[in-house]
């Protein structure tokens, strides 16, 4: 991966962080990627694509979305994503980008885009 690549990756990682929190672990900062790749995320599929179980998988969603628990107490969340549940399952939840995590999931591309753009005009 060439530098301006890295460099493209770090500053969409500090977005993330600076929009979230600084506290926003890798695996919280994949799973909401992965959530900005679909209308509707199944939370078993998710838990496929990162190989967790169901509970850590349920406990990340939760993060970022409305409350975060720490084995303690209920904190307030990220509220990037939100929950419900499978229409056709009722046992099973699908995950989907808030209004706050399009914004967010806009301005990374924003980002992406503008290094593509940088790279365009030097050929």
């Amino acid at each position: 991966m060439p530098e301006s690549e890295i460099e493209t990756l770090i500053q969409c990682l500090k977005e993330l962080s600076s929009e979230l929190s600084p506290k926003l672990s890798l695996e919280q900062t994949i799973l909401y990627l992965l959530v900005c790749t679909k209308e509707e995320y199944p939370l078993t599929e998710l838990g496929e694509e990162l190989d967790w179980n169901t509970l850590k998988t349920s406990r990340q969603v939760n993060t970022l979305a409305s409350d975060r628990y720490n084995g303690k107490d209920y904190y307030d969340g990220y509220e990037v994503l939100y929950t419900q549940e499978d229409p056709e399952s009722r046992i099973f939840k699908n995950a989907f980008l808030t209004h706050k995590g399009r914004e967010l999931k806009e301005k990374v591309i924003g980002i992406l885009k503008k290094n593509t753009t940088k790279k365009s005009k030097k050929h």
